[in-house]
């Protein structure tokens, strides 16, 4: 009886702190674990690499090509080979330098430092992803913890439920069938035990993948990481999610990578140009002959201009009006998660509610009113043993939308690109 009437009074205390409480923010208690992220997890390691790479080979689209060194024999006779017999024999060196157009050059600068924002913004996307998928995975961790810590505190009420049916049995007031079926409930209990255990396990090794940990490691919550959770008033989320979604950040990338592809393409109709300079030595015949020395330059001439740039222009023009319309696609696909989001929030935030405020009160007091009925043989011990399952079932379904909750805020989180609490976006 007092170990009933404790647990319904700790419920109902639980339940005046969550509503009493205001949840914490929780930037800095994430903080740690998500520089850890940053730093450890290879595949966002590798983005973040490839945006670099990106970002240092820009500079280098303005320099010119390398200059090409060139040496030959010009003008010798086949009959003898000699280099002294004809007048136009030279042994020659000269070095040509290609200078493409600066257009040409600053518009690749451009779609590479593009490139290297395109990059930057799925790395970011990626590691937003990342870091809601590993509170999801700490909020169920949690959820198991605390739905093996309702089992076995329901064992222990089990436990005292058998010694009272023996009791019973024993002097005669109760049925044999009473014991056995306290018996087999226990055991079912630690079936439940079991494979919430190796579900644990099963998230753990999730985390440790995401951390680049050892799979086996042990993971301990951070202290004020878990807060009871509360649907935030949404104020001000879309107009977040406009500007910091990561999908919406990738998708104005790319459009601004097209817009470069564009100019990119437009450069390419540059006139490039090639300077030469060439020394030629000649050999003396019977009379002196001097050195010579050639300069020349060329110009690269579009002549084909509407059949080839032309048309590379119009096509990298219709993509970026593409990578337009994609990024407004983006746009309402975010605006529609977030929506739909904010819907399953409210609902799982009024769900808690209810548990806390009307569902678990209601049970704990009606399994307290069944076992004093029991022990004063007016119920018989099925309706005591339904009495426990169905708090049992209730504490755990009420854990589960807790954790539910968080993870629907940790994907807001991660649709908005901001910062979700009880205040709205930040």
């Amino acid at each position: 009886m007092g170990t009933t009437m404790f647990r319904a009074a700790v419920v109902i205390s639980f339940v005046a702190l969550a509503f009493a409480a205001e949840p914490a923010r929780g930037e800095d208690v994430w903080k740690p674990l998500a520089d850890e992220l940053k730093s450890a997890n290879p595949g966002l390691l590798a983005k973040r690499k490839m945006a670099e790479s990106l970002r240092i080979s820009a500079p280098a689209r303005m320099a010119w090509e390398d200059p090409m060194l060139e040496a030959g024999l010009m003008s010798v006779p086949l009959d003898t080979l000699r280099l002294d017999q004809e007048e136009m024999t030279q042994k020659t060196i000269g070095v040509s330098q290609m200078i493409p157009s600066l257009s040409k050059r600053q518009a690749q600068k451009k779609f590479v430092e593009a490139e290297a924002v395109v990059a930057d913004a799925e790395a970011g996307m990626a590691e937003r992803e990342l870091l809601a998928g590993l509170k999801k995975n700490v909020y169920e961790l949690h959820y198991l913890d605390m739905s093996l810590e309702t089992l076995a505190r329901n064992q222990t009420i089990l436990d005292e439920m058998i010694i009272i049916s023996n009791a019973k049995y024993a002097s005669g007031r109760g049925a044999q069938t009473a014991v056995i079926q306290a018996q087999l409930e226990r055991t079912k209990l630690e079936e439940k035990k079991l494979a919430l255990a190796e579900k644990r396990g099963i998230v753990r090794v999730k985390i440790n993948r995401l951390l680049n940990r050892a799979p086996n490691a042990e993971f301990s919550i951070p202290a004020g990481a878990i807060t009871e959770p509360s649907a935030p008033a949404f104020g001000g989320v879309w107009e977040k999610a406009r500007t910091n979604s990561p999908m919406a950040k990738v998708a104005s990338a790319e459009m601004a990578k097209a817009q470069t592809m564009v100019e990119r393409e437009r450069g390419e109709a540059g006139l490039d140009m090639t300077f030469t300079a060439e020394y030629a030595q000649r050999d003396d015949t019977p009379m002196e002959r001097p050195d010579l020395v050639s300069f020349r330059a060329a110009v690269k001439i579009p002549l084909w201009r509407a059949e080839k740039q032309d048309r590379y222009v119009a096509s990298a023009t219709k993509d970026a009006e593409s990578a337009s319309d994609r990024r407004d696609e983006a746009l309402a696909k975010v605006r529609g998660e977030v929506e739909e989001a904010a819907l399953t929030a409210v609902k799982e935030a009024e769900t808690i509610k209810l548990y806390n405020t009307g569902i678990l009160p209601q049970a704990a007091q009606a399994l307290a009113s069944a076992r004093a009925a029991y022990q004063l043989d007016r119920v018989d011990f099925l309706t005591l043993l339904m009495s426990e399952q169905t708090l049992i079932e209730y504490e755990l379904m009420a854990e589960e939308a807790r954790m539910r909750l968080r993870s629907v805020l940790a994907d807001i989180e991660y649709i908005t690109g901001a910062a979700i609490d009880d205040g709205g976006a930040r």
